[in-house]
């Protein structure tokens, strides 16, 4: 069966390869027209206009530039779509420019190195194929690949990963002086939900807070969640007690875990705020100073929850103490709940 025949235009700036390549198409490949040939980018366009062929075979290294091949690569492939671009480069060393230009929309890669331009693999790419390369591409991509994997396994082999026997979970319960995974786990939900349902509390009762909202969408969410985080502030409270009583340990366990937390909390707090005044251009110290100011000086916001906080330090501290019922009720009925 005869093959079928179609066009193409060569771009090649290197006269003795334009020709060689020429030559190639003309006793190989002989149902290929080359119906154009291009040492530079103005020329190509200029062919392309007159007569779209099926095949643009890209050097791309024109002029002495890479980026030239994948800038005619990609728009290539926006305006013409249905033309195939078949990369025949001596570019050995760049793979960058390999990814760039398979990412541009190239069906295939062929160096000039080892072997030339074959029928097969133009036949390839004329039949629809994508990712066609040469014998010394395909080396290099699985060279890379083999170090890939290698590099893979010895990382896999650095982490030390083995289960935990009976023994190994005493021995570490004994360092950890008797403290489980699960109990630091609800410790630290007590006192995040601590500082959460203050926080919010806080909000619910001050007006000033609540005047700095501008959108009532925003308004109303937060407004939903403070009554939110206060009316469960006491349930993992109570199952850590169910769970731990109100020993010394379990008081030691909470009391460390608000220290930690509250830490924790001002250094995400200060990273957080600083990278946004810094987005909107007020990384500036009056700005930070009036944030401060706000937040942390004579009856700032945070200052002004530091007792309640300290409340949870108690040794019968319960969550209910602080009784936020009747503030609640307030803003059920603000907020449109259904009270029965």
């Amino acid at each position: 069966m005869e093959d079928k025949k179609f066009k193409v235009i060569i771009v090649e700036d290197v006269k003795l390869e334009l020709k060689g390549t020429e030559e190639i198409f003309r006793h190989e490949i002989p149902n290929a027209e080359v119906i154009g040939t291009a040492m530079t980018e103005q020329e190509f366009w200029t062919l392309i206009e007159a007569g779209v062929p099926d095949l643009v075979l890209l050097d791309l290294g024109l002029g002495g530039s890479t980026t030239i091949g994948v800038d005619i690569c990609r728009n290539i492939f926006k305006r013409y779509p249905g033309v195939h671009v078949l990369i025949f480069t001596g570019e050995i060393l760049n793979e960058k420019l390999w990814v760039d230009v398979l990412e541009a929309g190239a069906d295939g890669i062929i160096l000039k190195t080892g072997e030339l331009l074959t029928k097969t693999d133009v036949q390839a790419v004329m039949a629809g194929k994508k990712l066609v390369f040469n014998y010394p591409i395909l080396e290099k991509i699985v060279e890379r690949f083999k170090k890939s994997v290698l590099n893979d396994a010895k990382r896999q082999e650095a982490i030390i990963s083995y289960d935990i026997d009976e023994y190994d979970e005493r021995f570490l319960r004994h360092l950890a002086l008797g403290y489980t995974k699960e109990m630091i786990d609800l410790t630290g939900t007590c006192a995040l939900e601590h500082f959460t349902s203050t926080i919010a509390a806080e909000l619910l009762q001050n007006p000033e807070i609540q005047a700095m909202f501008q959108d009532d969408t925003m308004y109303h969410l937060w407004m939903w969640h403070a009554v939110e985080e206060n009316e469960h502030k006491a349930v993992a409270f109570d199952v850590y007690e169910a769970m731990y009583g109100q020993g010394f340990k379990a008081y030691f366990m909470r009391s460390l875990a608000l220290v930690i937390a509250m830490g924790l909390i001002f250094i995400t707090q200060s990273y957080f705020t600083a990278t946004l005044l810094k987005t909107d251009g007020k990384l500036t110290w009056r700005d930070t100073k009036y944030m401060l100011k706000f937040m942390y000086g004579y009856k700032g916001f945070m200052t002004r929850q530091i007792p309640t906080l300290l409340a949870f330090l108690r040794p019968k501290f319960h969550p209910n103490d602080d009784d936020t019922t009747a503030l609640l009720n307030k803003w059920r009925a603000e907020l449109g709940f259904n009270l029965s």
